[in-house]
């Protein structure tokens, strides 16, 4: 991702990349490094840890988004994301985008609730 160019990224993904980022803060919270704390691991694990209600399908294609738009880092098999760790890019956008941490990211999450 260049530098000053805008994040543009479909709902699903934007929520995706919420609540990763949502996992990283809690991550941290409990101790874990920044840099452990920025492994997610693979399509089906991620899709374990933030949206069990979705089809692994959907949530590997919002991953590969992430990966296309340079909010993760990582690789894929066999079609489908296998490892993949939040960017510093992400973290900062996300950090910009939620300055009050938690509770704001937390509040916009709540829009994502039918």
């Amino acid at each position: 991702m260049k530098e000053g160019k805008k994040v543009e990224l479909t709902r699903d993904s934007k929520r995706l990349l919420c609540l990763l980022y949502k996992l990283y803060l809690e991550r941290v919270d409990n101790g874990i490094s920044k840099s452990s704390a920025r492994y997610m691991g693979g399509s089906e694990h991620i899709r374990q840890c933030c949206l069990p209600e979705e089809s692994l399908e959907n949530v590997d294609d919002s991953c590969w988004e992430l990966l296309r738009a340079g909010m993760l880092d990582g690789f894929g098999a066999d079609d489908m994301v296998c490892e993949s760790e939040l960017t510093d890019q992400a973290i900062i956008h996300m950090e910009t985008r939620f300055q009050k941490g938690m509770k704001e990211l937390l509040e916009f999450l709540a829009n994502f609730i039918p």
